[in-house]
């Protein structure tokens, strides 16, 4: 099998915790099927929002080459044993 990168690994663990978090306010997220540059949809009710997840490990959150259009911005900070997140 082909190992999976460090980044790769934050970035999906970043993208599962924000599931599970809109999950606890009743909103369904799952990825696209297509890679359109959005990294979750979301929807609740008749609502369904394109949402941008960035994941870091570090002190400040890499905001570029973001995709031209979203609705929201997830960003999520991994911290050795504690998970900061704040969504936008």
């Amino acid at each position: 099998m082909n190992p999976l990168s460090e980044q790769i690994n934050i970035g999906t663990v970043g993208e599962l915790l924000v599931q599970i978090r809109l999950l606890q306010y009743g909103v369904q997220a799952a990825p696209p099927l297509k890679d359109s540059g959005n990294d979750l949809i979301g929807i609740r009710g008749n609502e369904f929002r394109a949402i941008q997840v960035k994941t870091t490990t570090g002190e400040r959150f890499d905001l570029r080459d973001l995709p031209s259009k979203f609705h929201i911005l997830a960003c999520v900070r991994l911290v050795e044993g504690v998970l900061t997140s704040v969504g936008g």
